[in-house]
């Protein structure tokens, strides 16, 4: 068996009703030489919606080991749970898409 492995965890926050998680990638072996082989991914969910829609996903952050910002993605969506904006965030520019669809559903466009 080779020194290197992936624990990954999933950590709730609150109670059952709470929308809202914690992932954790750790290589365990390397952790004491590469704190790269380290993230954690914080990922917040919509609440509240319409048709008992569930695990929407909000805002997406990964940090690194240090706490460091690598990623960041927010989004919205329409009452129907289809996705309106995606914004994905970084340290020099953000890229906004919206999205359209049609009366029966279909994906018009997404600028």
């Amino acid at each position: 068996m080779s020194g290197f492995y992936m624990t990954v965890s999933q950590q709730p926050i609150g109670d059952r009703h709470t929308a809202y998680s914690i992932f954790t990638h750790l290589n365990i072996t390397l952790l004491s030489l590469h704190h790269d082989e380290y993230f954690k991914a914080e990922i917040s969910y919509v609440s509240g919606m319409s048709h008992n829609l569930v695990a929407l996903p909000e805002q997406i952050e990964v940090t690194d080991y240090a706490g460091n910002l690598m990623q960041k993605r927010t989004a919205s969506y329409y009452p129907t749970g289809k996705i309106q904006r995606l914004v994905r965030h970084n340290t020099s520019y953000v890229a906004d898409y919206g999205f359209e669809y049609d009366q029966f559903g279909n994906l018009v466009w997404a600028k």
